[in-house]
């Protein structure tokens, strides 16, 4: 029995390095995992590997596109999420990059 058993954990980021290592063990507790990766090509063909690889050592997941920087990639991932599994119980944010600028200028 796993840690995440029957629970839905979406990782963002999941497509290569941390992300990727995160997605795999929240698999391996027993969580069915969302990998999201960017829109691109090469993005999605990691993304199609790491579901196949989590799919070989008896998990679940599925790979849903979305750039978590855009408001509108992020709603569209939550309902697709619902949609496939009903819920959702973790969020893990594993995703880089984007400008922090506009956060330290209206705090620092």
């Amino acid at each position: 029995m796993g840690k995440f058993d029957e629970k839905i954990a979406i990782v963002t980021g999941s497509t290569s390095g941390m992300g990727k290592a995160s997605a795999k063990l929240f698999a391996k507790e027993g969580a069915k995992v969302v990998v999201v990766g960017r829109g691109h090509e090469a993005s999605l063909q990691w993304g199609k590997k790491v579901v196949e690889e989590i799919l070989a050592e008896g998990g679940e997941a599925v790979l849903i596109a979305a750039d978590a920087t855009k408001e509108e990639d992020v709603k569209q991932l939550i309902e697709k999420t619902i949609e496939t599994y009903g819920k959702i119980d973790v969020l893990y944010n594993v995703a880089g990059g984007g400008n922090s600028a506009p956060l330290f200028k209206r705090w620092f």
